[in-house]
């Protein structure tokens, strides 16, 4: 999810100094995050939530795995709430279809959501550490 941030936004922005067409390429690539990334996050989420609910059947910690499951699917409320405002407007601009856009307005909302996104990364690589950090507790305990 980082390597968005990290290296497919500043790309985009380096080479289009065409406002409209950077707008384009970010919804499509947001199109395409859009069709992977909440299946990773739901399929991650159901394997802590299984083996939470397994260690709590087993008498054994539990917790650790449903702050994992927690900390992965909070990308969900983080982008409707915290990420929808940003979205909205560059979407707003990519639906004009028109050289009208200020590049200046793009840059800046283009680098906002990529911050943004940077914030929405680090959620499930919280729940990742958690949940690594729950595996090796039951191996070595």
């Amino acid at each position: 999810m980082m390597g968005l941030s990290l290296i497919a936004i500043p790309v985009l922005v380096d080479v289009n100094p065409d406002p409209t067409h950077l707008v384009r390429q970010w919804a499509r690539l947001y199109g395409y995050g859009i069709q992977y990334m909440p299946a990773g996050a739901i399929g991650t989420t159901l394997l802590y939530g299984y083996a939470a609910v397994t260690n709590l059947r087993l008498n054994r910690p539990w917790l650790i795995y449903a702050s994992a499951a927690a900390a992965t699917m909070s990308i969900v409320p983080f982008t409707w709430f915290v990420m929808a405002p940003t979205n909205n407007l560059l979407f707003g601009l990519n639906a004009l279809a028109s050289g009208a856009n200020d590049l200046a307005e793009v840059h800046e909302l283009i680098a906002k959501w990529r911050w943004l996104h940077v914030v929405r990364s680090l959620l499930p690589l919280v729940g990742a550490v958690l949940g690594f950090s729950g595996t090796l507790e039951e191996l070595y305990v």
